[in-house]
């Protein structure tokens, strides 16, 4: 009898201590999986599917130490941790999450979502269900002590277009009911690029000395902040979906770009080109450059007594600001000109000739010469 009751005082011990260590577990499976960070729901195994990412400083595009993010589906009213497996030691992270419509600072807009400090043995819940991108920082290097240091942002995902679509603006997609589906009808009257971004953002800031940002777009191939994807004057259907969660982010999602149009050929002769800026001292007005002529595939056209203040300016096409253009696009030849946007220049008056090559789609080899009188 006396041993039987030492057995079970040595199994209560064990039962225990088991208990008091349950933040340092997470299931049987433990060991099998690679070490890093995982989103969870508290009190459930963790899977490599729910891996974060290491977080990337779009400041100076490098990993950052203590930075994870993932783009992952959170249900309304289920508390989640973020787990730092480490072999078979499992530390646990969350926050108390304050919610806010402008909380959370991008380059761009202030966007909706959640915001909070890190600490050890906590949780985090969601208030509706649906895709969020989340991004942890654990402050090593102190450069989020402006904002209290480190630090836990869950942010709704709502995807849109930027580029050849819309001037890079930001268009949100139409989401599909029954999956985290986007899509977009556009027209491309003009060849050129576009990404995904969503919050209609860039990327977010994470401390008020903008020292630290994350990616908020996916660029070809779905890599965050990857290259732009080329698209052809056309008419397009463009889609988007999250089919993750996955190791990484760019395995989270996949796009199609159908082409679903053709549009008619375009007449260069007939396009409208403008100053706007410093010609004539007005900002407000547009002074046209008529066309002249053509040879080929190479148009010309030509303002003549054009009066610049000193300043800056730049070419409107269709009057449209924007498809507007500057320095970065063209070539100037006769006057001192500066800026890649806006073109400044020292007060001209002459004749401004402005030619270009025509490859059925969009201009190229922009030249501006300036006569003066």
């Amino acid at each position: 009898m006396k041993k039987f009751g030492i057995f079970v005082a040595a199994l209560v011990a064990a039962v225990t201590f088991t208990s008091c260590d349950e933040n340092k577990t997470n299931g049987p499976d433990l060991n099998q999986l690679p070490n890093g960070f995982y989103v969870s729901e508290a009190g459930v195994d963790l899977i490599e599917a729910n891996a974060m990412d290491q977080g990337i400083n779009e400041v100076d595009q490098t990993a950052r130490t203590g930075m994870y993010e993932k783009y992952i589906v959170l249900e309304a009213g289920k508390k989640y941790e973020f787990v730092n497996k480490k072999g078979a030691v499992a530390d646990k992270y969350g926050a108390a999450l304050e919610y806010g419509e402008e909380l959370i600072v991008t380059d761009n807009v202030n966007v909706p979502g959640y915001k909070g400090s890190l600490a050890e043995n906590a949780t985090v819940e969601v208030t509706e269900t649906g895709l969020y991108h989340i991004v942890l920082d654990f402050n090593e290097d102190g450069n989020l002590s402006d904002v209290g240091g480190a630090q836990c942002i869950i942010v709704p995902v709502v995807w849109g277009v930027r580029g050849a679509m819309n001037g890079w603006g930001f268009t949100a997609g139409e989401k599909a009911a029954d999956s985290y589906k986007w899509e977009w009808a556009c027209t491309i009257e003009t060849a050129g690029e576009f990404k995904f971004a969503h919050s209609n953002a860039w990327k977010i800031n994470l401390d008020i000395a903008n020292l630290v940002k994350a990616n908020t777009n996916l660029g070809a191939d779905c890599v965050p902040g990857g290259g732009n994807i080329a698209l052809e004057r056309a008419e397009y259907k463009i889609t988007l979906e999250f089919v993750g969660p996955a190791a990484t982010t760019q395995d989270s999602y996949k796009y199609t770009v159908e082409k679903t149009g053709e549009l008619e050929v375009l007449d260069p002769t007939t396009f409208v080109y403008s100053f706007i800026g410093t010609v004539n001292g007005n900002w407000d007005t547009d002074t046209d450059i008529p066309f002249v002529s053509k040879d080929g595939e190479h148009y010309v056209f030509e303002a003549k007594g054009v009066d610049f203040a000193a300043g800056a300016f730049k070419i409107r096409f269709n009057h449209d600001w924007a498809k507007s253009f500057g320095g970065s696009d063209l070539t100037i030849e006769g006057i001192e000109a500066t800026g890649d946007g806006d073109i400044t220049i020292p007060a001209f008056k002459g004749s401004v000739k402005f030619e270009f090559d025509w490859d059925g789609s969009a201009e190229q080899n922009k030249k501006l010469t300036f006569v003066a009188e």
